[in-house]
């Protein structure tokens, strides 16, 4: 453990300490407890973007597949109708 003397406040460097002295140089405990919800608010946000990304990659997939499997059966038919002599 590393002290150090820094404008009044003891500053102490630890393993996962780093975030905690910031907090206490930059203004106290506001800035972490201002921070929180914001955090939330982006992790939220990101979170339903991502989801909804999935979900758009998902339906618009489903619906090339489909499409895909449309057309290819309106070629078979339509082949077949040749193959027969109808037009």
């Amino acid at each position: 453990m590393y002290l150090a003397q820094g404008s009044g406040s003891v500053l102490y460097w630890a393993h996962g300490a780093h975030s905690h002295v910031q907090s206490r140089v930059l203004g106290g405990d506001n800035i972490s407890t201002a921070k929180q919800p914001a955090d939330i608010g982006y992790k939220t946000f990101f979170t339903s973007m991502m989801l909804f990304a999935v979900h758009g990659d998902y339906f618009c997939s489903a619906q090339a597949y489909h499409y895909l499997q449309w057309h290819c059966s309106q070629c078979q038919a339509a082949e077949e109708q040749e193959t027969s002599g109808v037009l």
